[in-house]
């Protein structure tokens, strides 16, 4: 009971595998004669990712909520776990009796856009619900990843009929039978940089940017076939100024504030579609004709109110594209099937110099198997990019259909992030496609997927050894999500024109440093200079300017 699909008893199995596995580790038990070597003391059960297909997503998700559920036998019989992270492919949802989400670790779902047999696309709808799961304690990344063309069936090597016999909107990735080695290259491209990003203690984290939609994708994926992506860094309150989720009654916006339009064929607030959560909210939005006295304009405050939200990064919103017309049935944009502006609105009621969906982005549209998914993909934009915006004086984001003639489009979740945006999606990431750890490597070399803060500056008073007297000196200590190596080059402090080495390692942590400087350096340095951190070879740490 509560268990139809069996996936209950599928997390279960996992659970039973990890049991086994951490008995060989420990040595209560010895490895298969058959394995070749023993396993004694070889795994760190402190980083786990799981993947799971189809059936085994929910799977997945069943097995970490059973093994955390109040009363659990597996913490006693496997030790402690932390589940560091979850990929799924083409998953179910629903199955059970219980709602399972992947609270706690970062998430990925690989979308097959022409999936023939989990049609809907229902591994969309934890993401859905995540976004409302705003407490997690850490920053931790959930993400969609659809591939136009993909089945369901031809991401295991061992299914060998299709379950998909079109692929509306796309070119298909797969014949009728025998596999299809371009799908299975879009998930090696994806699951093996999801894993290296996101598990262990040496975490690549450039390549994180891979699920980002504001930054390119390499050509060893785009050269396969089309993809949109759906992300946040995080679903932590702290980080995200939510402006609309559209959960109020058409009109009103998510902080009870009136929106404005003007000149469309249609605009309501309801749910998004039967493709996700029942949860999800969305707008509607029509017109018939490209006009710039054509818009929606969400607002977070009233006019002559003004926000104060320069302590953020970007704008997010999701979009997703119906079919109209002949809009899914004619040859695809290359550039995108959809193009609008999008401006912000200062409380003084100037807007902003507009940018186009398409400088940033290339939204498409919907593609499926026995029907088409209107599926939200997510547009991250640096708020730098908005000329003429004051973010001290907001009021909403105005998106102007003056691009597209005609179209019906879905929003969703219209956000302000503290975490930065890329360059933008549009371009391919050029590298090396000979490997795939070169391809890899080349990619976690992007420094701007850093997280980097100065954590304090502390003044201390020491006592000199040579003379006996006290010296006051300062600590400055500093955080990043990309670990600090150990290695021969000492870290090098630069602030301005100056260069510090003295250092030390954080306890038990190399994500933490912590310089000494004397007073009178301290007291040398200019106050807004650049904090910039060189390791050896490695790629730049910036933090920004110095507040003293």
């Amino acid at each position: 009971m509560g268990d139809s699909g069996l996936n209950l008893r599928r997390g279960r199995l996992v659970l039973r595998h990890l049991e086994e596995l951490a008995k060989w580790n420990t040595g209560t038990d010895s490895a298969p004669a058959s394995l070749g070597f023993p396993l004694l003391g070889l795994l760190d059960f402190s980083h786990i990712g799981l993947m799971g297909h189809s059936r085994g997503g929910e799977g997945m998700r069943a097995a970490i909520d059973q093994y955390r559920e109040a009363g659990s036998p597996w913490p006693a019989r496997i030790g402690p776990v932390v589940f560091e992270a979850l990929f799924e492919i083409g998953p179910v949802d629903g199955q059970t009796s219980r709602i399972l989400n992947a609270v706690g670790l970062t998430w990925n779902v690989l979308l097959p856009g022409c999936d023939g047999d989990v049609y809907d696309l229902q591994g969309v709808k934890p993401f859905d619900r995540m976004l409302a799961i705003t407490t997690e304690t850490t920053l931790l990344r959930k993400s969609t990843f659809e591939v136009y063309g993909a089945n369901h069936n031809f991401y295991n090597t061992e299914w060998q009929q299709s379950d998909a016999s079109s692929c509306t909107g796309q070119t298909p990735l797969f014949p009728s039978v025998g596999g299809s080695p371009k799908q299975r290259t879009t998930a090696v491209g994806t699951l093996i940089p999801f894993m290296q990003a996101s598990v262990g203690p040496n975490k690549l984290t450039g390549l994180a940017n891979r699920f980002d939609p504001s930054y390119p994708l390499t050509a060893s994926l785009t050269s396969i076939t089309d993809y949109a992506r759906g992300f946040t860094a995080t679903p932590r309150s702290s980080q995200n100024f939510i402006i609309d989720n559209f959960d109020k009654v058409t009109g009103i916006s998510s902080k009870n504030v009136a929106n404005e339009f003007s000149g469309l064929t249609q605009y309501s607030h309801g749910s998004a579609g039967f493709s996700h959560d029942s949860t999800q909210r969305a707008a509607t939005v029509g017109w018939s004709t490209s006009s710039n006295t054509k818009f929606l304009q969400t607002n977070a405050s009233s006019a002559g109110v003004p926000l104060n939200v320069s302590s953020y990064s970007a704008l997010e919103f999701r979009v997703a594209l119906q079919c109209t017309g002949t809009l899914c049935s004619a040859s695809p944009d290359p550039t995108g099937d959809v193009d609008f502006s999008i401006a912000l609105m200062n409380s003084d009621q100037t807007l902003s110099v507009p940018i186009t969906l398409k400088s940033v982005a290339e939204v498409r549209r919907p593609v499926g198997s026995f029907t088409t998914n209107v599926l939200f993909q997510t547009v991250r934009v640096p708020l730098t990019a908005f000329t003429g915006a004051d973010l001290t004086q907001f009021q909403g984001v105005r998106f102007i259909f003056d691009q597209t003639s005609s179209r019906t489009i879905q929003l969703g979740n219209i956000r302000l992030a503290r975490k930065k945006a890329g360059p933008g999606g549009l371009t391919v990431l050029a590298q090396q496609e000979s490997s795939g750890k070169a391809d890899f490597a080349a990619e976690a070399n992007m420094t701007t997927s850093d997280e980097n803060r100065i954590v304090a500056i502390r003044w201390l008073t020491t006592s000199s050894k040579s003379t006996g007297d006290a010296e006051p000196q300062v600590e400055i200590e500093v955080a990043s999500t990309r670990p600090f190596p150990v290695g021969g080059a000492l870290p090098e402090l630069r602030i301005g024109s100056a260069r510090f080495s003295l250092s030390r390692f954080a306890e038990n942590t190399t994500d933490r440093l912590i310089f000494t400087l004397n007073a009178d350096e301290f007291n040398a340095l200019t106050d807004g200079a650049e904090v910039t951190i060189r390791v050896g070879g490695a790629p730049v740490w910036i933090f920004g300017p110095l507040s003293k």
